[in-house]
């Protein structure tokens, strides 16, 4: 079975084609801006990868992990300084809402270097330790093998996108941690030894939805008269939950609120009747969603009616998650 994918169903063939780049040319990382601006921001959300600390001494000064930050030569430490890595002594990964057993396994993949994640990191206190670093994971994708990904890492999704002949530029794709897109025509998956034909066919259900992370260069080649570029994968991530979206991260129930604007209009088409508060998400959502609405729809909202609304249940944060109060709490 051809271990590509272009259009999901149409085969990347990896033998020399007419018009193909030598290997070696055609790579257009340039494309993405590698020398673009770099934004560090305490506090924010940034994708990872882990290795874990392996030094001898008394635990959490040494036992945790190293994480660096995915595409970039330099991480923002919990302390506020920049490094190449910076040492975590604690991982929390309970907003993954993975089982004990499926968590057992992705930490210890992701310890290992073969997952990526998103998360924040930032100090913690640990007793007389003082303040260390903590990684707070809010997504995990983890490697379909064990081979040691190369180039650039890249977030890739089907767009949609179908057309009656090749190249069929169908791929949406983004520079992880940089705020630069591009649509290419397919992902080649022909340079990843080991992979099953079931994991090709995970790797095609989810390029759809919620898509893939992909490692490796960019090239190119001539198809019909056209330019097609491809991702010549070295290794493919999956996901492995839907974990906790920004709208609804919070670290106590005091950060969580139930509101009536549940989303951020950018134009009148996007406008709703703000009724009663439904949609429960993190205080600072809810505020630039208020704001929004306000900015957007103050005129359009004369045509809601009036309502009464009941007595809403209250919210709590449970794994870093905005939700409706569990009973039992």
């Amino acid at each position: 079975m051809a271990r590509s994918i272009v259009g999901l169903v149409a085969v990347v063939m990896a033998a020399v084609s007419f018009g193909c780049a030598p290997a070696g040319e055609g790579d257009e990382l340039g494309e993405f801006g590698a020398e673009a601006a770099d934004e560090v921001r305490a506090e924010s959300f940034v994708m990872y990868r882990l290795r874990h600390d392996t030094r001898r001494c008394v635990s959490p000064l040494c036992g945790g992990v190293w994480v660096s930050r995915v595409n970039r030569s330099s991480t923002l430490c919990a302390d506020g300084s920049l490094a190449r890595e910076c040492y975590v002594a604690e991982v929390d990964y309970s907003a993954l809402g993975l089982g004990a057993e499926a968590l057992d396994a992705f930490s210890s993949r992701a310890s290992a270097g073969q997952a990526i994640v998103r998360a924040k990191l930032r100090n913690k206190a640990f007793g007389t330790f003082g303040s260390l670093g903590e990684l707070v994971v809010t997504e995990g994708w983890q490697a379909l093998t064990d081979a040691a990904p190369t180039g650039p890492f890249y977030s890739a999704r089907d767009n949609g996108t179908r057309c009656l002949r090749a190249p069929c530029a169908n791929i949406d794709v983004t520079r992880l941690n940089y705020d630069l897109r591009m649509t290419i025509h397919g992902v080649k998956l022909d340079g990843i030894a080991g992979l099953s034909d079931s994991d090709i066919h995970n790797v095609n259900e989810q390029l759809g939805d919620p898509g893939v992370i992909v490692a490796g260069p960019v090239r190119s080649r001539t198809v019909n008269g056209s330019t097609e570029r491809s991702i010549a994968a070295t290794q493919v991530y999956l996901r492995v939950s839907e974990g906790v979206r920004d709208a609804q991260f919070c670290d106590t129930s005091a950060q969580c609120v139930r509101t009536p604007y549940g989303s951020a209009p950018t134009g009148t088409a996007d406008c709703y009747c703000a009724l009663c508060p439904t949609a429960v998400t993190n205080t600072s959502t809810a505020e630039s969603n208020q704001a929004a609405w306000q900015r957007v729809c103050s005129r359009w909202s004369s045509r809601c009616p009036v309502v009464r609304c009941a007595a809403p249940p209250a919210v709590a944060c449970v794994a870093h998650a905005c939700v409706t109060a569990p009973l039992d709490l």
